[in-house]
Order: C-alpha cells, then sequence, then structure tokens
C-alpha cells in the first residue's frame, strides 16, 4: 500500500510545508482539540520529504496530486447546499458545516494519483452544475479539517449528516492549454511591468489584498503593452502556486478591469 503524506498547518496563514502521514493527521482529528488544516491532496513519500525540506508551501504543480475524495466547498449557505445535494441523489457523501455559513460535501472515489486530479475533480462539479469554490482545486491548496476551530466565529467543522449511495466517478481530463500572444508599444515600461510580476511570484498574495495586488500587477502589464489573453496567463502561473489562489473566474474578472482601465 502507497505511503502518502499531507501538508499540515495549526493556522490557515502558518505553513511552511511541514508534511505528515494521512493516518497521523487522522489521529490530531480525532484526539487534539484543534485539528488545524491540511491540503486538499496528498502526495507520495519521496515528494513530501523535498516539500518538507523546502520549508515552503508553494511549487505543488511539478508533484503528482493524490485522493480518494471530492471536495465541494459551498460557501453561499444553505440554498446552494440544498439544490448541491439535489443533484447528487444516488451518490454517498458526507456534508460539513464550516464552523462559519459555508458547507463542505465530501464525495469517495478510487484512489487516483494523477497531475489531472485537480482540474479533474473540477470538471466533475462544473458539469454537475454545483456552484461551488473552485479556488479548491488547485494542487497545493489547504483545507480545513474536522473539528477545526473557526478562527472568526469560534465553532468547530462539525458533521451535518452522511448519505448512502454510490462512488462518484472522476474521469481524467487534461487541462486546456492557454494560448496567447504579446506585443508592445503600451504607455508603460515593459521592464517595470515584469519585474512587478516577478515580485509577486516571490513575494506571494496576502489575504485580504490578493485582488488589489493582482490588478495593480495586470494593469502595469496591460499598460506596458502586454495583450490581456497573455496577462491572463502570466498570473494564472503565479496564482496557481499561492497558498490561497484566486478563483479562475475571479481573475478573469481582474484581468478584465484593468483592461478596460
Amino acid at each position: 500500500m502507497v505511503k502518502l503524506f499531507r501538508e499540515w498547518a495549526q493556522r490557515l496563514n502558518d505553513r511552511n510545508g511541514y508534511m505528515l502521514p494521512v493516518e497521523e493527521i487522522a489521529h490530531l482529528v480525532n484526539f487534539t482539540n484543534n485539528p488545524g488544516f491540511s491540503s486538499l491532496y496528498a502526495y507520495s513519500e519521496e515528494d513530501a520529504m523535498i516539500i518538507k525540506e523546502s520549508g515552503c508551501s508553494r511549487g505543488y504543480d511539478r508533484f503528482v496530486p493524490s485522493s480518494d475524495f471530492l471536495a465541494i466547498d459551498i460557501d453561499t449557505g444553505e440554498e446552494d447546499l440544498i439544490l448541491a445535494e439535489d443533484i447528487l441523489k444516488g451518490y454517498g457523501y458526507e456534508v460539513w458545516s464550516s464552523g462559519s455559513k459555508g458547507y463542505h460535501i465530501i464525495l469517495k472515489h478510487e484512489l487516483i494519483q494523477d497531475k489531472r486530479l485537480p482540474y479533474s475533480h473540477s470538471r466533475v462539479v462544473k458539469d454537475l452544475g454545483i456552484n461551488a469554490d473552485f479556488s479548491l482545486y488547485q494542487p497545493g491548496r489547504i483545507f480545513r479539517l474536522p473539528r477545526c476551530i473557526h478562527q472568526k466565529t469560534g465553532r468547530r467543522k462539525a458533521l451535518v449528516r452522511t448519505v448512502e449511495g454510490g462512488l462518484i466517478d472522476v474521469p481524467l481530463l487534461e487541462k486546456p492549454p492557454i494560448e496567447f500572444s504579446f506585443s508592445f508599444g503600451g504607455d508603460g515600461d515593459y521592464k517595470t511591468a515584469l519585474g512587478k510580476l516577478w515580485s509577486l511570484a516571490e513575494e506571494g498574495l496576502e489575504e485580504g489584498a490578493r485582488n488589489n495586488r493582482m490588478w495593480n500587477v495586470a494593469s502595469s502589464l496591460v499598460n506596458a503593452g502586454f495583450e490581456l489573453d497573455a496577462v491572463f496567463s502570466f498570473l494564472s502561473t503565479v496564482n496557481n502556486n499561492q497558498i490561497s489562489p484566486l478563483s479562475e473566474d475571479e481573475l478573469k474578472q481582474v484581468v478584465g478591469s484593468a483592461g478596460r482601465k
């Protein structure tokens, strides 16, 4: 049996690539007061040691993610949860309250180890028509563990109900490449714009300032003459390596806003 590891952190913004076997994380859930967070996807022991030695929670794209479940994060309240459960009739799943206004739905499937897994998870949820947070489906995204205490409400992530049913099928799909072109000739300095992009990649995004920081870099790139598809491609690469990335739709809105201005 393959030994798998997940990154663990006590707090959402306190990550350093600390990897634990999935069995130890299950022990934390059962026997600690506040279990914290773990990465949504698991990794082989070899990859986990590389991540742990780096002391960094970025760059997960180069490793092969694993999972035997599909997580759906509904952060828009009970109405969308009811709609989602109607769509999921026939499948087996658990519903967890997040500790705030949101819900997590966990559906089991066969163990999959494949780089296509995060995108394939997002496609399953989109094709089902469920209104969910699609920024969850990133190789290094962190996820609240059961019984974790929400930092704002003081409430725990708690099991709401278990529904019996079949396993969900996850067809593995290639993420379509983003084709882009670019040209120079804008009013801004393209070297300065690329410098801002580099700084963003090095420093990362901070909670509460993610959209503004992305918009500032996008505006500099647009002003320097880069076309919008190029700007989106550049920022997508940086965004996908963040601890708390923007969703694809949010990033599109940021780039579109920069382009209109």
